[in-house]
């Protein structure tokens, strides 16, 4: 911009400041440009309120959600007797409240004789079952049948699969192409390896390297599957935090500092042969606390690990989780809430 034309604009913002408070302008031309936005935004929806697409494509909760903070905001400036704020936000609670007349289909030929709030209440029903569309068009994974098989697991936690928990992974599968077998979810009993197989799960799905986002979307669906039935069992609360663990590690690409483990301590011959029987080969004694144990797993949480103990009930030996930080282990010991250092 050219000198001359510069210290024009100056001069002329001196002179204007003389006469005039400074705030008293910005907030002045602050109500005129919301005026002119709200304007423009309603006269383009004004035109075609009398259509069913229309109506059907404004969301009534992102509406009164917007309502509310702005009537907040209004709060405040009337508070600091702010009276240009205040006109702000007034402008902008008639905009949201002409759209939720308009999004109800108040103004649909064929819906004017139900009332308002019929409207309103059909129209929030609706959005509510399209709810999810948003996360089924962006969350498409390339391993979809694992994804499934993940929430089916996710829903079994509790012993039972709620009828809204089937709706919401139909729902998904029926997107994807998925035919779901749910036979082998009927009379379901608790069973501490289905928290195993679940992490399994995740873990196999997590190692076909999918992309964060997808990674972070299904972390949010699981969350949104834990809550759909209005109860979250012990069992839920202590899986969804390990699998949150799991996939925030892989999403922010974090090192662990601290794992968590079972380890198994056989107390006579026998059971360390009973042990060795049954351990992959790639898993040797360790020699911890003047004795050897096999230490299985690498979870996040002490809550979880004490769990998995419970998959080892029948081995008749001691069974005990073990904390890890590099190379140093501490043992959880039998009934001591005491952490005690192994050295």
């Amino acid at each position: 911009m050219p000198k001359p034309l510069l210290d024009s604009i100056f001069l002329f913002m001196e002179t204007l400041e003389e006469y005039v408070d400074a705030g008293v302008i910005i907030t002045s031309l602050s109500v005129v440009f919301t005026i002119l936005n709200v304007y423009l935004t309603l006269n383009k929806l004004w035109s075609r309120k009398h259509h069913r697409a229309v109506a059907e494509s404004i969301s009534i909760a992102g509406r009164l959600v917007a309502i509310t903070a702005v009537t907040i905001l209004t709060i405040n400036f009337i508070l600091h007797q702010q009276w240009q704020g205040f006109i702000n936000m007034t402008i902008l609670v008639t905009s949201e409240i002409v759209q939720i007349f308009v999004g109800t289909g108040y103004w649909v030929d064929a819906q004017r004789k139900k009332g308002f709030w019929r409207l309103f209440k059909d129209s929030l029903k609706l959005e509510k079952q399209e709810s999810t569309d948003l996360a089924f068009s962006l969350f498409k994974p390339a391993a979809a049948d694992r994804v499934i098989d993940i929430l089916k697991e996710v829903a079994a936690l509790d012993a039972r699969v709620d009828q809204r928990e089937k709706e919401f992974i139909e729902n998904f599968a029926r997107n994807w192409n998925i035919k779901i077998d749910w036979s082998d979810f009927e009379n379901l009993k608790t069973d501490p390896t289905r928290f195993q197989k679940l992490s399994s799960l995740l873990k196999n799905y997590l190692g076909s390297y999918p992309p964060t986002e997808q990674v972070t979307q299904l972390r949010d669906v699981i969350n949104a599957l834990v809550k759909i039935d209005d109860d979250i069992s012990p069992e839920e609360e202590l899986m969804i935090t390990e699998l949150t663990a799991i996939m925030s590690t892989y999403i922010y690409k974090t090192e662990v500092a601290v794992w968590y483990h079972v380890a198994l301590i056989p107390q006579n011959e026998e059971q360390e042969l009973y042990i060795r029987d049954r351990m992959p080969d790639k898993i040797k004694p360790k020699a911890l606390a003047g004795g050897e144990c096999y230490v299985l797993g690498h979870y996040h949480s002490l809550r979880y690990a004490e769990a998995m103990c419970e998959k080892y009930a029948d081995w008749d030996c001691v069974c005990i989780p073990v904390q890890s930080t590099g190379e140093e282990y501490r043992f959880f010991r039998p009934h001591r809430k005491k952490l005690e250092k192994v050295k």
